[in-house]
């Protein structure tokens, strides 16, 4: 994998949206410069959001939260502080047991979210706010470019159908990263005992 800037992403995204400009620092006084700094950081959660990136992935066991949970569920969690979007709560009984419910909301306060699920002692997998530009994968190079290109397609070309095709390849992202992930991340069952394999 060759890493890529954050300013040659930048300018991946300002190249889809068929502008010849290029910027050489986000510092610069140039209209993309400042627009990359507007849109870049919505753009990489975007992009995160849209697909469960193994480079952009938690397991923590979740905190027990002060409020009790509705009588429909049985726990309620703190929300990781670094969560992008919550993907599962972890069955117990394996990669092949049934998915487990859970829902997220605010809390009492109106002011944080929270987790609701029947698991005592739940460990969640979660995509968190990964920010570390050299560990990022090409496919999520791509999307993210598409994603800051379309917001700041706009801006630069005044082209409303092109913010369209931009935000539709965007989506797209994530579907080809999920094909070209599926044999990287694929795990091995563990073989059947000798004994369990003299009875086929």
């Amino acid at each position: 994998m060759v890493a890529m800037s954050k300013v040659g992403i930048c300018n991946l995204a300002i190249s889809l949206t068929g502008s010849k400009s290029s910027i050489q620092s986000l510092t610069e006084a140039s209209a993309e410069a400042g627009y990359c700094n507007q849109w870049y950081d919505t753009a990489r959660k975007e992009a995160l959001e849209s697909f469960d990136w193994g480079f952009a992935r938690r397991r923590i066991t979740l905190a027990s939260h002060a409020d009790d949970p509705p009588d429909n569920w049985g726990y309620r969690y703190q929300h990781p502080s670094d969560c992008i979007a919550m993907r599962e709560i972890v069955n117990p009984g394996g990669d092949e047991a049934d998915a487990i419910p859970f829902l997220v909301e605010a809390d009492s306060t109106l002011q944080s979210l929270c987790i609701l699920t029947d698991v005592d002692d739940a460990e969640a997998k979660y995509t968190f706010d990964q920010q570390t530009v050299g560990i990022f994968p090409s496919e999520f190079n791509m999307a993210l470019a598409y994603f800051l290109a379309s917001k700041m397609c706009l801006q630069l070309t005044g082209k409303r159908v092109l913010v369209e095709h931009l935000i539709a390849m965007a989506s797209a992202q994530g579907a080809k990263a999920a094909a070209n992930r599926a044999n990287e991340e694929k795990e091995d069952k563990p073989r059947d005992t000798d004994w369990i394999r003299a009875r086929s």
